[in-house]
């Protein structure tokens, strides 16, 4: 199977460099309908032949970056997800299967989503 076939370019549609508009709901999961809206600007690179990828997006107007590390598990047919924030350096996994479905605990709420 090649790796066009079995998933490993899942993430193509990222690649370049994007002026972003972000919008995320003030409260999470409280029935909140009021949304932070603010501008961003990102620069994704393909790697291991399409099978991971490096993104870094900044945050003018808050302050911070991030970066997003994903890499494609050819065996399982799964991406792993990394996060990190210039906030504070962590990498933080979030495993998302390969139907999207996302696995990990809200810090702030703590609790599962």
């Amino acid at each position: 199977m090649s790796s066009n076939e079995d998933g490993a370019h899942g993430f193509d549609f990222l690649h370049g460099s994007w002026n972003v508009a972000n919008r995320k709901l003030v409260r999470r999961l409280v029935a909140s309908s009021e949304w932070d809206e603010f501008p961003g600007t990102a620069v994704c690179r393909s790697h291991f032949d399409g099978a991971a990828n490096v993104d870094q997006i900044d945050f003018p107007t808050l302050g911070f970056s991030g970066l997003t590390l994903r890499l494609f598990d050819p065996q399982r047919q799964e991406w792993s997800l990394y996060w990190a924030s210039s906030r504070d350096g962590l990498l933080q996994p979030i495993q998302v299967p390969g139907r999207g479905v996302t696995r990990r605990q809200d810090r702030r709420l703590l609790r599962p989503l």
